[in-house]
């Protein structure tokens, strides 16, 4: 009986699915050992354009980044586009992490939600003293809108302004939604035809019981 009512359970659960909401990692999660420096002495910081492949909110981000020297503390923002004006717009979202590797898991508790048709920045930057490091690039050959940027005025003229390139090779990350139910549906005839039989075996095995 156990096996009846664990089929007929099978064949009412809702099902479940997630969504990549965006990925520049390659098969089995590649990437390229070259990329953009991060922090350094000029407190480099790097972004990268994109567009997400449908809504969501975020509950993971994984990062191909290279720990070189410092703090192991690094800074990651999403920011709303402003108008392909950079990483100017409203900071939608902000974490401080360690890197545990080349590639880096973050799971979000209370992540963004991004929409499909928007543009928004992932930033990395920097967050602890003498922080440096390197965001690998995609081995997939993805190009789009990259910008950087100093922090130390007395080191580069280039210090706060966004430097933007529109047709450059983006840097290897991969943002995922969370797990979610799909919405009930009701039964296709089939599945209800499946389902009829495994009712009535339970109906006479408790009057049995």
């Amino acid at each position: 009986m156990k096996l009846t009512v664990l089929a007929l359970g099978a064949l009412l659960t809702t099902a479940a699915h997630g969504a990549t909401l965006y990925d520049t990692l390659g098969p089995s999660n590649s990437y390229q050992l070259s990329g953009s420096t991060i922090g350094g002495p000029y407190d480099q910081v790097i972004a990268n354009l994109f567009e997400p492949l449908e809504d969501g909110q975020i509950s993971q981000i994984t990062v191909a980044l290279g720990h070189t020297s410092g703090e192991n503390l690094y800074r990651l923002d999403i920011v709303a586009n402003n108008g392909g004006e950079g990483p100017t717009g409203a900071n939608l979202f902000t974490l401080d992490f360690s890197l545990t590797g080349y590639l880096t898991t973050l799971s979000l508790s209370d992540g963004p939600s991004l929409q499909a048709g928007n543009f928004y920045w992932m930033v990395i930057s920097g967050a602890g003293e003498g922080t440096q490091g390197v965001w690998w690039g995609n081995s997939g050959g993805f190009r789009g809108t990259t910008g950087w940027h100093n922090t130390q005025p007395s080191f580069s003229a280039s210090a706060v302004n966004w430097h933007l390139n529109g047709d450059s090779y983006l840097n290897a990350f991969r943002l995922s939604s969370a797990i979610t139910p799909d919405p009930v549906a009701a039964p296709e005839p089939s599945t209800a035809l499946l389902a009829a039989p495994a009712l009535l075996l339970l109906g006479w095995w408790r009057r049995r019981s």
